[in-house]
Parts: C-alpha cells; sequence; structure tokens
C-alpha cells in the first residue's frame, strides 16, 4: 500500500491489499460498503467534509476504514487512490495529517 498525506489528508494507493467487505458501527448504526457521506462527525470542530464531493465508504483494512470520493460522477477508486480513517471505536475516529498529526473524528 502507498500512503502519502497531501494537504492534512491521508491517501492511499491499494497495492495488491484486499478490502474487507466487513461494516463499522458509528454512534447506534451499522454502516456498510456503499454507504456515501458528505459529512462525518457531529461538531463542526470534530467533523470532516470535502466540500461539496461524498466520501463513500467501501471498506476495512484491519482497524483502517477505507473511503473514495466521489464528485460530480467522478469516483476515486476508479484511480485506485482512498482516504483512510482509523476506527477508535463507535464515536470516534482519527485521521492522520501529517507525520505526527492526528485529528480526531466524534460522533
Amino acid at each position: 500500500m502507498k500512503q502519502i498525506i497531501y494537504k492534512g489528508i491521508p491517501y492511499i494507493q491499494l497495492e495488491g491489499e484486499t478490502l474487507s467487505n466487513e461494516g463499522f458501527i458509528w454512534g447506534n448504526k451499522m454502516i456498510h460498503p456503499g454507504h456515501q457521506f458528505e459529512r462525518i462527525g457531529e461538531k463542526e470542530r470534530t467533523s470532516i467534509e470535502f466540500g461539496g464531493a461524498k466520501l463513500e465508504y467501501c471498506g476495512r483494512i484491519g482497524h483502517d476504514l477505507i473511503f473514495s470520493i466521489v464528485k460530480d460522477n467522478r469516483n476515486s477508486k476508479n484511480d485506485n487512490w482512498f482516504i483512510s480513517i482509523s476506527w477508535v471505536n463507535n464515536k470516534v475516529l482519527l485521521m492522520q495529517t501529517s507525520s505526527n498529526g492526528f485529528y480526531d473524528i466524534r460522533y
């Protein structure tokens, strides 16, 4: 897996890894692959959104939740690029923003 952080966003490119179709619990709701978010998180300071784009949950690799970016009928998974966000529990996700920094996303 190739990993880069660009403008505080943790992008990955899969290189033979297989995504698990396993869902995850967010708040009190089970999220399955294909679910799209306009925003993840409840409060503005502990949420993420991508200016009109949606994040589509694609699956997971271990504790890492893998999302693609969907905007204007384009999907980043078609180019094999994804965003990786770590699952902590049903109310907290962590997104790596630099080599030693993380952003918490809270339900």
